[in-house]
């Protein structure tokens, strides 16, 4: 029986959590059976440059509209000699450009998915993908999340009849060293309580606000473990708040120690402003990290289900003024420490890699999945 190949076109090559769901996936899918290759079509940034079946269309990043249309016409003559039986599109222009493509050359399962809310895309990408969505360019569109999913509730009908739910999921992973050779690892101090964030340092991620929290609690430290084009503005901010001895920027820290830096944690903190459905959070809870996170959306859907126990603190954004005292009382209470990170765990096993895998096969190839659905 010939092997099945599936084509993930990406946007951009960089660091951050929505490039990690296709490598996790096309590597699962690998394990299948299938062969799969992951193509991003500019590079942003230097990352996962030892992942199999990786390339990059155009070696670094938009610089005019004319790129554009360079990445367009390598990519339809490539996307043609590989003979994919499935792409699969992700980030806006991934979906729209590669799935284009697809189309253009004959590919009949075309899976766009969506990594945010509708209205965090530019205005013009917005419109190309509500197109392509409603006209049949995509035969199938995968939203990471509930939450996500709602906020294209006011699209065209056609588009909503091919938007399905499949939440993001990791494959647990365990850390090669011990809390306490972690935090010595990453020059954070071995007796003292320390936080951690891990994120690009944008806007999306709101850490400035951490900053806000820090300065209240004194004796405790953060760890902010990402890069991003904040970081200078961070370190201004850090310097004259005077907490240069409590809060570290780590920089981007490898996919091979993460699992080492949320051993080294005491308390995962996420104060996203939005998410589609977190990676680091789900991978915080994998590995029984406490967690307190903002009240947006798809943080709730993580750590609030419908019935079930509490798995994380979950805040408003409005004030630092209950970050602060929950966090203080955490931190001072060892045992409410322990009873959250076991329920963090709990709940964390549920986004398993083979849920999400499973999901994204019912998607690509619904003809030979009929038990299950991509809801």
């Amino acid at each position: 029986m010939k092997q099945r190949r599936v084509l993930f076109i990406v946007t951009k090559l960089s660091k951050g959590g929505a490039m990690v769901v296709p490598l996790q996936v096309a590597a699962a899918l690998r394990e299948r059976g299938y062969v799969t290759e992951t193509w991003f079509l500019y590079q942003h940034e230097p990352a996962f440059e030892n992942e199999p079946g990786v390339q990059v269309i155009l070696p670094r990043r938009i610089r005019n509209p004319i790129d554009i249309v360079r990445i367009f016409r390598r990519l339809v003559p490539a996307m043609r000699a590989f003979g994919p039986d499935a792409v699969h599109g992700v980030l806006p222009l991934g979906n729209v450009f590669g799935l284009l493509a697809a189309a253009m050359v004959g590919c009949r399962s075309r899976v766009a998915s969506q990594h945010t809310e509708a209205k965090t895309h530019r205005p013009v990408m917005q419109w190309l993908d509500r197109l392509m969505g409603t006209v049949g360019v995509y035969t199938a569109n995968i939203a990471v999340s509930h939450a996500v999913g709602r906020s294209y509730g006011g699209y065209p009908r056609p588009y909503l009849r091919r938007l399905h739910v499949v939440q993001n999921g990791m494959r647990a992973r365990k850390p090669r060293r011990s809390k306490t050779e972690a935090r010595a690892h990453f020059g954070l101090p071995v007796d003292a309580p320390v936080l951690g964030n891990l994120g690009r340092l944008a806007h999306q991620k709101y850490q400035d606000f951490l900053v806000d929290v820090m300065a209240a609690l004194p004796g405790v430290h953060l760890a902010l473990a990402g890069d991003g084009p904040l970081r200078q503005q961070y370190e201004q901010q850090i310097k004259a708040a005077g907490l240069t001895d409590r809060i570290r920027l780590l920089g981007a820290v490898p996919p091979e120690d993460v699992p080492d830096f949320l051993a080294a944690l005491d308390l995962f903190v996420l104060p996203s402003r939005y998410e589609g459905l977190p990676i680091a959070l789900i991978e915080a809870m994998q590995a029984g990290c406490p967690v307190v996170a903002s009240d947006i959306a798809p943080n709730i859907e993580v750590a609030l289900p419908d019935g079930g126990e509490a798995a994380a603190v979950i805040l408003s954004l409005e004030s630092a003024e209950p970050w602060i005292a929950a966090i203080g009382d955490l931190v001072a209470h060892p045992e409410k420490l322990r009873d959250l990170a076991e329920a963090a765990q709990r709940r964390g096993a549920f986004f398993s890699l083979d849920r999400m895998t499973d999901g994204y096969i019912a998607c690509l190839f619904p003809e030979s999945s009929p038990s299950s659905t991509c809801k």
